[in-house]
């Protein structure tokens, strides 16, 4: 499940953040990752056998962070007013550690 929040002007769409929840029969740690743009802060909550840990950090986040926003950005824009490139952010955790 992903909650997302975001600005458009004109053609720019901004990410204001991003919350994506993994859960259920697919993902023996269930994990949840919350990223705050405007603060440039990331949290993850996962969930293992030994319990849940929490670690939050501070990212610097490029203008152009599109975490949730690609299919958005695929549906609304015309392929000719896309940008090159957009970056993402990919938090990575496992039970060995962040």
């Amino acid at each position: 499940m992903t909650r997302l929040r975001f600005t458009r002007r004109d053609q720019t769409f901004r990410l204001i953040s991003d919350r994506h929840i993994q859960r259920g029969p697919s993902f023996p740690e269930p994990c949840e990752v919350t990223i705050d743009a405007r603060s440039q802060q990331v949290s993850i909550r996962a969930t293992a056998k030994e319990g849940e840990e929490v670690k939050t950090e501070h990212v610097e986040m490029p203008l152009d962070l599109a975490n949730g926003l690609l299919f958005n950005l695929i549906k609304t824009i015309c392929k000719r007013m896309l940008p090159n490139s957009r970056s993402l952010f990919f938090p990575y955790h496992s039970s060995r550690g962040w």
